[in-house]
């Protein structure tokens, strides 16, 4: 049977808008200013002082890019191309679940659950600081701390639920923590963030065996790192964890059925108030058997 010229045709369009969301991911779900561009594995951010936010009651610009990627974990190369001057933080969310919600005047939304991992410019001491954070039902990914600020929307992951006796880097609630001291304009930083699974294997860059027990925790290794190069240099500090009671999922074996979690990946921008942010995202590694999903 033979399709006519405009079947044919409209088969082609269709077929170029699905390449172009796959590539690009679902621009509604971003932010309005485009204060971060980029697809696929890389993204940049290059935002002056002026062109910042400037508002008495606005304390940083915010900027959010979605990806078409569901991965498991993600190792993450951050490059803070002036961290001298900047001001800012770059962010990376992994675990990201998108739920469509209906308001009352019948649009709907996304109601986003996720974990954010942001790297920050300390511009009083000359370090890079980080911090790791769970948030639940986020409508407005630009708004201030995701909505979480007053209380009526967003809610972030708070200390009532943290355990006892955790230093800074396994606490999810105690603000920046410090990384590295620098005097460096460009400064690298790579984070490997993956499923923490029993025993030997650690299912982080580099493992393939898909049989190792899941704990229901996250896991988060931080690396120096040289500018362009995909090598990761000297481990910084310990490894951050993040227990199954916080991540809600349940431990068990990927052999056994038990699925490790596979969601959306974002990258994340901040930018104080007045200052400006030239910075960059490198996705290089696809963990086992987590099929990228083009939607």
């Amino acid at each position: 049977m033979k399709l006519s010229k405009k079947l044919i045709a409209a088969f082609s369009v269709a077929a170029m808008l699905v390449t172009a969301l796959s590539v690009t991911g679902c621009k509604k779900d971003d932010d309005d200013d485009d204060m971060i561009q980029g697809s696929n594995k890389n993204y940049s951010i290059n935002v002056s002082a002026s062109e910042v936010n400037t508002d008495e009651k606005a304390a940083a610009n915010r900027g959010y890019k979605s990806t078409t990627f569901k991965h498991r974990g993600e190792l993450v190369r951050f490059t803070f191309n002036n961290s001298k001057n900047d001001g800012g933080v770059l962010g990376f969310i992994w675990d990201l679940e998108n739920n469509k919600e209906k308001l009352s005047d019948g649009e709907k939304v996304n109601n986003r659950n996720f974990f954010v991992l942001g790297l920050a410019t300390n511009l009083t001491d000359g370090k890079i600081q980080y911090y790791v954070s769970k948030y639940y039902n986020v409508k407005d990914i630009s708004a201030r701390n995701f909505g979480a600020h007053d209380g009526t929307n967003a809610v972030k992951y708070t200390s009532a639920l943290a355990e006892t006796g955790r230093t800074c880097e396994n606490d999810l609630t105690s603000g920046f923590c410090d990384l590295v001291s620098t005097s460096a304009e460009k400064v690298v930083i790579w984070a490997d963030i993956y499923p923490t699974v029993n025993n030997t294997q650690t299912h982080k860059a580099g493992t393939t065996d898909p049989t190792a027990s899941f704990t229901g925790g996250w896991s988060i290794d931080f690396y120096k790192g040289t500018a362009d190069s995909e090598t990761l240099g000297e481990k910084i500090g310990s490894t951050f964890t993040i227990d199954p009671n916080v991540t809600g999922y349940v431990a068990g074996s990927a052999s056994s059925g038990t699925q490790i979690p596979q969601n959306y990946l974002a990258v994340y921008a901040n930018v104080y108030k007045d200052k400006a942010l030239n910075g960059a995202w490198f996705l290089k590694h696809d963990y086992y058997h987590d099929d990228v999903v083009e939607e």
